[in-house]
């Protein structure tokens, strides 16, 4: 990605913040500084520019830094058609400036 993306997720009935730092279409890696646990379900909310895309998941990765969860993976339940389409262009802005 060629920057570091906000996000909000919803976990328990709260909302938390993070950093989307990588994406595809079937999942997300987010920096946060409160991950919810392994194999819980969640909901996504990026917003970028007029989108708002509310992508439901699953956390399939944890990575803890100092003993706490710092980023975790989330495996996308039911990605949308746009939300596809973004990413598609995301990767294909990354591709054309790796050469």
């Amino acid at each position: 990605m060629p920057e570091k993306v906000p996000v909000d997720f919803y976990f328990d009935n709260e909302i938390y913040e993070g950093t989307v730092t990588n994406l595809s279409r079937n999942g997300l890696h987010i920096d946060a500084e409160m991950c919810p646990p392994f194999e819980s379900n969640l909901e996504v909310v990026l917003i970028l520019g007029d989108e708002v895309f509310r992508l439901p998941g699953k956390v399939k990765r944890l990575v803890n830094r100092d003993g706490l969860s710092g980023s975790m993976g989330v495996e996308l339940s039911v990605p949308s058609q746009s939300y596809c389409e973004f990413v598609s262009i995301v990767q294909d802005y990354c591709d054309r400036r790796s050469f």
